[in-house]
């Protein structure tokens, strides 16, 4: 099988150089740069910084370059997916801000939160997805209404797929983030009948069920602390 690849990899090469003559940028391609990124190599990252910033690619490929980035943490990557929260194109703001999520609450809010106007829905719910776990406190009246607005377009764009548990499990994940623990057990549930042969909300539905007895036996040990039988 190898063999045979490689056969009709040369062919597609002499062909291409045939029809279309030598490509000039065959060792500048930015898909060295993602290759790189994808085999985890850490030396890809600068050049994913100029990916990302480079206008004359098309969009998808720096959005693309914007997913791989997320890997590598660091200020020169929290500052680039700043840099183009701004940007024309919908799919790099979406990307820069789904890696932008790993901020405290303060300067999150401070950078995401403009997003929920944006005019584009994908960015506008992927900036709601990112804000819930921020508390109410941290955003502003009009902010707040703008968030509930998007987590509303979010749901409704889930739901376009309801047939599949995966819509489910991401509106569970959500709610979740919300602390809405018992809208998030209901779809897990659902996912679990919608596909019962995945395991995926079985898993997930026993983490939580977990997390809240863990939480509910400390609510009853401090209720015991605070309140000695005398």
């Amino acid at each position: 099988m190898r063999e045979a690849l490689a056969r009709v990899d040369r062919w597609s090469a002499e062909k291409f150089k045939e029809w279309y003559g030598e490509k000039e940028d065959v060792q500048t391609h930015f898909s060295h740069t993602l290759t790189a990124a994808r085999r985890g190599d850490p030396s890809a990252k600068q050049k994913l910084l100029g990916l990302v910033r480079d206008r004359r690619l098309p969009a998808v490929v720096r959005a693309t370059g914007l997913s791989e980035l997320g890997q590598f943490s660091s200020s020169e990557v929290l500052s680039a997916c700043s840099d183009v929260l701004t940007d024309p194109d919908p799919q790099v703001r979406a990307g820069a801000i789904t890696n932008l999520q790993v901020l405290s609450d303060e300067p999150l809010v401070k950078l995401v939160a403009p997003r929920l106007l944006d005019p584009i829905r994908e960015v506008r719910t992927e900036a709601a997805r990112v804000l819930a776990r921020v508390n109410e406190s941290l955003l502003k009246g009009s902010q707040r209404q703008a968030r509930q607005a998007a987590f509303r377009e979010f749901e409704q764009g889930q739901l376009a797929t309801s047939e599949r548990a995966a819509a489910h499990m991401t509106l569970a994940s959500l709610y979740e983030s919300l602390h809405e623990s018992d809208k998030a057990v209901q779809a897990y549930e659902t996912a679990m009948h919608v596909e019962p042969h995945i395991s995926g909300p079985r898993t997930n539905l026993a983490a939580l069920l977990d997390r809240l007895a863990d939480q509910a036996e400390s609510q009853i040990a401090e209720l015991r602390v605070a309140s000695p039988r005398e």
